[in-house]
């Protein structure tokens, strides 16, 4: 079993909300651990609606602490891990994006 050694003095919960992105990754050397809701926005791309939603269907762990939700890091990355692969359709060539926005071929 790996374990991860962590200096409690330079690594806590913070919100990217409260502070800069930089900031928080310099002091704690590129790791951040808790995640508040507007920080999980901002680092996932998600939107508020989306987390909480995922979070009350039990699809995304968060954790208290006192009166603060927070998520860690690793469950963000392992329910956004989960999500359904992007589903494109065949690129159809420029002939046939060209004929529909009514270009003529010459």
């Amino acid at each position: 079993m790996n374990t991860l050694e962590i200096d409690t003095q330079t690594v806590v919960p913070v919100g990217i909300s409260q502070v800069s992105k930089r900031e928080v990754q310099s002091s704690t050397g590129g790791l951040i651990i808790g995640l508040d809701f507007p920080a999980a926005v901002a680092a996932s791309g998600l939107s508020r609606a989306w987390l909480y939603r995922a979070a009350r269907r039990k699809q995304l762990r968060v954790v208290k602490a006192g009166r603060k939700s927070l998520i860690l890091s690793t469950d963000l990355l392992a329910y956004m891990r989960n999500l359904p692969s992007a589903q494109f359709k065949p690129d159809e060539g420029a002939n046939d994006a060209q004929r529909r926005a009514g270009h003529t071929a010459y």
